[in-house]
């Protein structure tokens, strides 16, 4: 009998939850930690901020951190977890047959994007509940985290890619490309504090457009996109981050197979 693609999906959406679900105590103490680290950003922040009409100041600080928890932690998990499971033996039970490898690939990086989510929203609702900052969204605000998501996840597919080369060497690299992200894609601070060739490379990111239409999407206010025109920023969010996707799809798949045909995939 043939199982449909959604019966297939869903069973290893079930699967992946259970996984996650096994570790109650290490979930626990990553959402304790979030919030306690986030507590901390916030008192830092609280110093600096105006003493009147401070919510545009903590528009910043609220979509970095949201943005910033979402998006590297769907590229760290794509890029750790698929090393992880070839070092453990396992990954070949992510693509077993007769389930598309790619569809079973899909529902890992929905778990993982679902679990993001949720790291992201908590660390924002502290920020927000101790602020006091209201916001305005509009439709521009979904379509940014999307767009950043799968920019991210397709950085994240092409490290997993990586990883069967690079062995643990990937998170020297997966740690380079957070602290640079961090520092040129402007998640924390508004792009007219950077210097100029520091803005030079932050214009090349796609990124950096997508955190500035994210802010748009959160204040509905031009005024917040900085770093390029409002239909700039529309266009390279849309193209690259559907470009990153599937090229960082055809990485994985391609290095996959090659790790199969030269009997390195579970080598380490």
């Amino acid at each position: 009998m043939r199982v449909s693609l959604v019966s297939s999906f869903l069973a290893l959406l079930k699967a992946r939850f259970k996984e996650y679900s096994k570790y109650p105590i290490w979930l626990l103490s990553v959402y304790l930690q979030i919030i306690l680290v986030t507590l901390v950003f916030f008192l830092a922040a609280s110093l600096f901020a105006p003493k009147s009409g401070n919510g545009a100041f903590w528009i910043i600080p609220i979509s970095g951190i949201f943005l910033f928890s979402t998006g590297t932690m769907c590229m760290q998990e794509m890029g750790w977890d698929v090393f992880w499971m070839a070092e453990q033996g396992v990954l070949e039970s992510l693509m077993l047959a007769p389930v598309n490898p790619a569809l079973s690939l899909f529902a890992y990086s929905f778990v993982v994007t679902g679990y993001s989510f949720l790291v992201g929203s908590i660390a924002v609702t502290t920020i927000a509940f101790f602020s006091g900052v209201r916001v305005n969204p509009n439709p521009t605000l979904l379509l940014a985290f999307v767009a950043h998501t799968l920019f991210m996840l397709g950085i994240g597919y092409g490290m997993a890619g990586l990883s069967f080369r690079l062995k643990r060497g990937i998170s020297l690299y997966l740690n380079f490309l957070n602290f640079f992200f961090v520092v040129f894609s402007g998640y924390f601070y508004p792009f007219s504090a950077l210097p100029r060739p520091m803005l030079l490379v932050s214009r090349v990111l796609p990124s950096s457009y997508m955190v500035d239409l994210f802010r748009y999407g959160l204040t509905s206010d031009q005024a917040a996109v900085s770093i390029a025109g409002l239909g700039t920023c529309y266009l390279i969010t849309l193209v690259t981050s559907l470009a990153a996707f599937f090229i960082g799809l055809m990485v994985f798949f391609r290095e996959l197979d090659r790790a199969r045909v030269h009997g390195y995939l579970g080598t380490y």
